[in-house]
Protein backbone atom coordinates (compact mmCIF):
# COMPACT_ATOMS: atom_id res chain seq x y z
CA UNK A 1 0.00 0.00 0.00
CA UNK A 2 2.75 2.58 0.44
CA UNK A 3 4.45 1.71 -2.30
CA UNK A 4 1.89 1.98 -4.57
CA UNK A 5 0.87 5.70 -2.38
CA UNK A 6 3.62 6.95 -3.33
CA UNK A 7 4.00 5.92 -7.36
CA UNK A 8 0.52 7.65 -7.27
CA UNK A 9 1.75 10.58 -6.04
CA UNK A 10 3.79 10.76 -8.67
CA UNK A 11 7.49 9.49 -7.40
CA UNK A 12 9.27 7.80 -9.81
CA UNK A 13 10.22 3.62 -9.74
CA UNK A 14 12.48 3.09 -12.58
CA UNK A 15 15.51 1.25 -11.99
CA UNK A 16 18.44 4.08 -12.34
CA UNK A 17 19.78 4.78 -8.88
CA UNK A 18 19.12 8.70 -9.25
CA UNK A 19 15.07 7.80 -10.32
CA UNK A 20 13.86 5.36 -7.75
CA UNK A 21 11.91 7.94 -5.47
CA UNK A 22 9.49 5.86 -4.58
CA UNK A 23 11.94 3.56 -3.10
CA UNK A 24 13.70 5.77 -0.98
CA UNK A 25 10.56 7.41 0.35
CA UNK A 26 9.56 3.80 1.27
CA UNK A 27 12.80 3.22 2.98
CA UNK A 28 13.34 6.53 4.67
CA UNK A 29 9.57 6.20 6.27
CA UNK A 30 10.15 2.58 7.47
CA UNK A 31 14.03 2.70 8.26
CA UNK A 32 14.27 6.14 10.11
CA UNK A 33 9.84 7.49 10.68
CA UNK A 34 8.21 4.77 11.93
CA UNK A 35 9.75 2.31 14.72
CA UNK A 36 11.40 -0.65 12.85
CA UNK A 37 9.77 -3.07 14.50
CA UNK A 38 6.14 -2.14 13.17
CA UNK A 39 7.61 -4.43 10.35
CA UNK A 40 9.54 -7.15 12.31
CA UNK A 41 8.75 -7.96 15.75
CA UNK A 42 5.91 -5.94 15.96
CA UNK A 43 6.62 -5.03 19.70
CA UNK A 44 6.37 -1.34 19.16
CA UNK A 45 2.84 -1.94 17.27
CA UNK A 46 1.60 -3.88 19.72
CA UNK A 47 2.73 -1.21 22.40
CA UNK A 48 1.63 1.93 20.10
CA UNK A 49 -2.10 0.30 19.83
CA UNK A 50 -2.05 -0.40 23.65
CA UNK A 51 -0.85 3.44 24.32
CA UNK A 52 -3.99 3.98 21.99
CA UNK A 53 -6.63 2.40 23.39
CA UNK A 54 -5.10 4.03 26.81
CA UNK A 55 -5.35 7.50 25.61
CA UNK A 56 -9.21 6.54 23.95
CA UNK A 57 -10.07 5.45 27.34
CA UNK A 58 -9.30 8.98 28.65
CA UNK A 59 -9.77 10.85 26.15
CA UNK A 60 -13.19 9.51 25.14
CA UNK A 61 -14.10 7.14 27.88
CA UNK A 62 -17.78 7.19 26.89
CA UNK A 63 -16.64 5.43 22.81
CA UNK A 64 -14.00 3.41 24.67
CA UNK A 65 -16.58 1.90 26.85
CA UNK A 66 -19.25 1.59 24.32
CA UNK A 67 -16.66 -0.64 21.73
CA UNK A 68 -16.17 -2.87 24.45
CA UNK A 69 -18.99 -3.27 25.30
CA UNK A 70 -20.16 -4.20 21.65
CA UNK A 71 -17.22 -6.55 21.57
CA UNK A 72 -15.73 -4.24 18.86
CA UNK A 73 -11.72 -5.43 18.49
CA UNK A 74 -10.24 -2.08 17.84
CA UNK A 75 -6.65 -3.13 17.79
CA UNK A 76 -7.89 -5.47 14.91
CA UNK A 77 -8.62 -1.96 12.77
CA UNK A 78 -5.81 -0.46 14.44
CA UNK A 79 -3.26 -2.75 12.69
CA UNK A 80 -3.96 -2.34 8.77
CA UNK A 81 -3.89 2.01 9.42
CA UNK A 82 -0.54 2.01 11.44
CA UNK A 83 1.10 -0.16 8.88
CA UNK A 84 0.00 1.18 5.96
CA UNK A 85 0.16 4.57 7.81
CA UNK A 86 -3.13 5.43 6.49
CA UNK A 87 -2.68 4.63 2.41
CA UNK A 88 -5.31 1.75 2.54
CA UNK A 89 -8.13 3.88 1.49
CA UNK A 90 -6.94 7.15 0.25
CA UNK A 91 -8.47 10.17 1.00
CA UNK A 92 -7.82 13.97 0.47
CA UNK A 93 -6.67 13.58 4.47
CA UNK A 94 -3.99 10.86 3.63
CA UNK A 95 -1.66 13.58 2.46
CA UNK A 96 -1.92 15.53 5.36
CA UNK A 97 -1.34 12.65 7.47
CA UNK A 98 1.66 11.65 5.60
CA UNK A 99 3.16 14.82 5.51
CA UNK A 100 2.80 14.64 9.44
CA UNK A 101 4.03 11.74 10.05
CA UNK A 102 6.82 12.43 7.71
CA UNK A 103 7.76 15.35 9.90
CA UNK A 104 6.61 14.42 13.06
CA UNK A 105 7.13 10.68 13.24
CA UNK A 106 4.72 7.73 14.46
CA UNK A 107 3.87 9.87 17.11
CA UNK A 108 1.22 11.72 14.52
CA UNK A 109 -0.95 8.30 14.79
CA UNK A 110 -2.21 8.84 18.18
CA UNK A 111 -3.24 12.96 17.27
CA UNK A 112 -5.02 11.72 14.13
CA UNK A 113 -6.86 8.74 15.79
CA UNK A 114 -8.28 11.15 18.59
CA UNK A 115 -9.32 13.18 15.72
CA UNK A 116 -11.01 10.45 13.98
CA UNK A 117 -12.60 9.24 17.41
CA UNK A 118 -13.70 13.10 18.46
CA UNK A 119 -15.67 13.41 14.92
CA UNK A 120 -17.81 10.24 14.67
CA UNK A 121 -18.17 9.88 18.73
CA UNK A 122 -21.89 10.34 17.85
CA UNK A 123 -21.75 7.91 15.26
CA UNK A 124 -20.33 5.37 17.07
CA UNK A 125 -22.09 6.15 20.04
CA UNK A 126 -25.09 4.92 18.15
CA UNK A 127 -24.08 1.87 16.77
CA UNK A 128 -24.53 -1.52 18.33
CA UNK A 129 -23.39 -3.14 15.58
CA UNK A 130 -20.25 -2.56 13.36
CA UNK A 131 -20.09 -5.14 10.64
CA UNK A 132 -23.34 -3.46 8.39
CA UNK A 133 -21.48 0.47 9.29
CA UNK A 134 -22.29 2.63 6.46
CA UNK A 135 -18.73 4.47 4.85
CA UNK A 136 -19.67 8.21 4.31
CA UNK A 137 -17.71 10.80 3.62
CA UNK A 138 -18.18 14.54 4.69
Amino acid sequence: MLTSYFLCKGFNEEVRAAHQEAFWMLSHLIEEVLPKEYYTTMISLTADINIFLLFLNIKRPKVFKHLQNCNFQLPMVLVELFITVFTTNQTYMTDIIMDLILLDGSTVFFRVFLVFFSYFEKELLKLTEFCNWPVTHR
